[in-house]
This record gives C-alpha cells, sequence and structure tokens, in this order.
C-alpha cells in the first residue's frame, strides 16, 4: 500500500515539465518572459506557489483515480497502464488547455464559458485555426509524453525500486505549499496587490486569508480589513477582455 502511493508521488513527479509548462503559460501575458531577462521576487513567489498547486492537483487527480485501480490490482498489466496513461493524459489537457484560454480570454475554463463556446457556434467565443493547431499539436506531444512517463512507470513498478526519496519529496511540496500560503496571508492583510493579484492567474486557487487572527494580535486594524477599493488600469490585472468577444 505505502508502496504504491510512493508510484502516485512517482506521477506527480514526472509531470514537472507538464507542470513547469502551463506556469509559464499562465505568466507569459502578465510577465513577458520572452522579452524581459531579470525577475522580481514576486515572480519566484509565482513560479512556487504555482508549482505546489498544479503538483497537488496531480497528487489529488492519480490519488482518486489511480491509486484505488493500484491496490485492486495484483500487477499492472495492460489495461491498469492505459488506464493510468488516460487518467494523466486528460489531467494535463485540461491543464493546459485552461491555461491556453486563460492568454486567450484572462478566464478560467468554467462551466459558462464552455457553454458559451458549444452552444453558440462561435458568436461568442470561438478559437481561430492557428489556435486550433498550437492545442491539437500540444495534446500530440503530451500524449508522447505522458506514453514514456506511463513506461518508466512500468519498468520502475517491475524492478520495485524502493522510491524513498519520494517521501522528502511530498515533504518538500507540502511544506512548500504552507510557506507560500503564509506569505499570501501577510500580503492579503497588508493589501500587497502583487502577490494577491497573482491568484487569479492559477486555476482553483485558494489561498489563506488569517485577516480575523491578524485583527485579533493588532497585526492589521479595522482600517485594514475594510479597505476594499483597489486600482484598476489598463496595464492592470483585470484588463478584461483581452481579446474582443465577438456578439450577434
Amino acid at each position: 500500500m505505502v508502496y504504491k502511493f510512493r508510484l502516485i508521488i512517482l506521477l506527480c513527479i514526472l509531470n514537472t515539465p507538464i507542470i513547469l509548462y502551463a506556469i509559464f503559460l499562465y505568466s507569459l501575458e502578465f510577465y513577458k518572459f520572452l522579452n524581459i531577462y531579470t525577475w522580481s521576487i514576486y515572480d519566484v513567489y509565482f513560479v512556487l506557489a504555482g508549482f505546489s498547486h498544479f503538483f497537488l492537483y496531480f497528487l489529488l487527480v492519480n490519488f482518486i483515480f489511480v491509486y484505488p485501480i493500484l491496490l485492486l490490482s495484483k500487477k499492472t498489466s495492460f489495461p491498469v497502464l492505459l488506464y493510468v496513461l488516460l487518467v494523466n493524459f486528460i489531467a494535463d489537457i485540461i491543464l493546459l488547455i485552461d491555461a491556453q484560454i486563460f492568454n486567450l480570454y484572462r478566464f478560467h475554463l468554467n462551466f459558462a464559458m464552455l457553454d458559451l463556446f458549444f452552444n453558440t457556434n462561435g458568436e461568442v467565443i470561438s478559437l481561430n485555426f492557428p489556435t486550433i493547431l498550437a492545442i491539437l499539436t500540444r495534446v500530440f506531444f503530451i500524449f508522447l509524453y505522458i506514453f514514456l512517463i506511463v513506461c518508466l512507470f512500468n519498468f520502475v513498478n517491475k524492478r520495485q525500486f524502493k522510491l524513498s526519496f519520494t517521501k522528502l519529496v511530498l515533504f518538500f511540496i507540502l511544506t512548500l505549499y504552507l510557506v507560500v500560503n503564509i506569505i499570501h496571508a501577510f500580503a492579503f492583510a497588508k493589501r500587497n496587490l502583487n502577490i494577491t493579484n497573482l491568484t487569479l492567474k492559477l486555476p482553483l486557487y485558494n489561498p489563506l486569508t488569517t485577516n480575523s487572527f491578524f485583527l485579533k494580535i493588532g497585526f492589521i486594524n479595522e482600517d485594514d480589513i475594510n479597505f476594499t477599493k483597489i486600482k484598476i488600469t489598463t496595464d492592470g490585472y483585470f484588463n478584461y477582455p483581452k481579446n474582443t468577444l465577438k456578439f450577434s
């Protein structure tokens, strides 16, 4: 049971290139990594927050959908390996499509957006041919990469490598996730928009806020709690939509 959980952690580790690529896509519009060569402390925070968030996303997906199958299977047969491949492939595709959509329209995948995309014949939200081609190309290479991951997964499982390093990796990720949440809690209390606005870029990301606790210990006051104004400029995070939406 413990060894198979280590295999799940290994799957998440092997998905690291996908995670880093997704972080790059989410940051492409706001930080323009292709045009600048110096990083600020906020860039580092964004990468660390995104990495821990997406690593736990893959851990949760594999723990829910793959781990029970591994427990029930005496050996990793072809159907089991195919299932592992499909689960991780779908998880990767959802993440990268969301990143692509966010680059185009500055919002994440949701049921309302999917309804507009599929039920309006492209009159409200549409993707042009180069974008569709780029997505299909990524889908193809992602499938190849996940295939290699599953092959390595099968090799490791058959050889029964100890995988003791996975405990350290999991400890590091959980510690990192805790640290970036604590940083966000302090930034949120002190209205540091350079950090708190970063949460808008990551899907399903709801970092820690502890204003009531900070208020009790005197770290902030009522004026800080009641402050709700956010400066919105054309260069800000709320410059929506990035691309013009088409209406009939």
